[in-house]
Parts: structure tokens; sequence; C-alpha cells
């Protein structure tokens, strides 16, 4: 759980996988891999819960009267305290990549969070201005007139709210989140020929002032690449010497040849 002032932005990241590797071939070069799965939010406080307040009643309005008027199953989004969860896939419909484990080096994912939220709000309301309107089909009489009615008075009060929240909540919440943490996936360092993947970077404070904490890190190298063994060495023999004074049977000794080698330690990446 991060937290930005009293209660300005509160923010409670889950994600379920976290994995890093590093690899150099044996020509030196080096890469990394990381792998993120199951990412999800729950942003809150202040800032987030002033528009979802102000939404709540006018919702809680109009679905009391599709209640009225025999229409069910329709439910406010918002709970008090104004909450918003997040999926993975609304972090992607507001900008992050397609391909959670394929993104570039310091990818910030806090950084897609605002328009996510102000995304979802916008969403989950008009979710429930359009089942009133697909409502009114189906009823006649007073039923009908007093939907319209609440529709109406919603719409007046909605629309402007919403239109609004790209600088009431969008900008604000932007700030607020970079001051209190950063969320930098596929994070890479090089240090004396080390290169060092990490899956997750996350900063505290803003630009990571107050504290840095990495979440599964791999490292490779240096390499010197591979080691070549000396060649091998074939001395040649000294002939044997021959005299008609020794006998056939006696030979003088002679010094034979013979094939050395080494093998050195290899490295590979």
């Amino acid at each position: 759980m991060l937290t930005g002032g009293t209660d300005l932005v509160n923010l409670d990241a889950t994600i379920g996988t976290l994995a890093a590797s590093a690899h150099e071939s044996v020509g030196g070069a080096q890469s990394g891999q990381y792998r993120l799965a199951e990412v999800s939010m729950n942003v809150g406080g202040t800032l987030v819960s002033v528009p979802t307040e102000a939404l709540r009643p006018v919702l809680a309005t109009l679905i009391a009267a599709l209640n009225t008027a025999g229409v069910t199953g329709v439910t406010n989004p918002f709970t008090a305290g104004g909450t918003i969860t997040l999926t993975l896939a609304d972090l992607q419909a507001a900008g992050l990549g397609a391909d959670l484990n394929n993104l570039a080096p310091d990818t910030n994912v806090l950084d897609y969070v605002p328009l996510a939220v102000v995304n979802k709000i916008t969403a989950l309301t008009n979710g429930v201005m359009t089942k009133a309107q697909q409502a009114l089909s189906g009823l006649t009489g007073a039923a009908r007139v007093a939907v319209q009615l609440a529709l109406f008075s919603a719409n007046g009060i909605v629309t402007p709210l919403l239109t609004a929240l790209t600088t009431s909540l969008l900008v604000p919440l932007r700030t607020a989140i970079d001051a209190v943490a950063q969320l930098d996936v596929n994070h890479r360092s090089s240090v004396a020929g080390t290169l060092t993947e990490t899956a997750l970077h996350i900063g505290l404070g803003s630009a990571g002032a107050l504290a840095t904490v990495d979440l599964a890190s791999a490292a490779v190298g240096p390499n010197g690449g591979p080691v070549v063994a000396p060649p091998t060495t074939v001395p040649t023999p000294n002939p044997t010497p021959t005299s008609s004074t020794t006998p056939a049977s006696t030979k003088t000794p002679s010094t034979g040849g013979g094939t050395s080698s080494e093998t050195l330690p290899r490295v590979d990446g």
C-alpha cells in the first residue's frame, strides 16, 4: 500500500508473478528478460473520492426510480470512499503495452493509472445511464415518465462532472502518484561489464528520492569470451643410427615422438 499525503492518493498494487533472467552469449552479447503476470490495482484517496462521491448519490436516485418502475438488477458502481479497481486490461486501454512482458526498459506502470481511473469512472457511470435508457423501452405510463425525468436530471449533473475529470482528476492524480511512487518494469543497469535485469524497480518519493527497491533481479557478466587451447605440438623423432658393426638384433635407443595438448577452462555465458 502506497499512500500520498493524508488521504490524497492511495495505491494498492498486486502483481502475481515476478521473475527475471540475464544471459550472455559466447561472443559477449548480453540480454535480459523479465516476467510479470496478474497485475491489478486499487486506487483511492480524496482525489478519487471527490468525483465518485459526487456521482454516487445521483446514480442512487436514478436507480431508485428504476426500482420503483419495476426495473431491477442495476447497482451503483461507486461505494463510500470512492476506491476504483483497475485490471491489467484497464491499464492497457490507457496506453500500457499489449504485451506486459515486452515493455520498453523502465516503463513506469503508474504513468497509466490516472487515465485508467478517469476511463473507469466514466465507463461505470455511463454503464448505469445506458441501462436506464434501455429500460425505457419496456416502460409505459407513469413509470416511464418517472424514469425519463430521473434520467434527464441525472444527465444534467453527470455530463459536466465527467467532462471535468480531465482537468479535475487526471492532472492532479498524475502529479500526486508520481510524488508517491514509481513502478518501473524491465529495469536494466550495467556496471563494470555486468548486466542486471530487474523485473520491477520500485521508487518511493519523487523520482525515488526516499528509497528504491528491486524485486526479481538477475545479473550476468563480464565474459571474456571462449578460451582457445594452445596449438598441439608434435616433436620430430630423432633418427635411429645404424652401423655395420652393430648386430642386427641390437639398436641404439631412440627418442620417440609424442602428442601433447592442454585443455584450459572455458567460460561461456
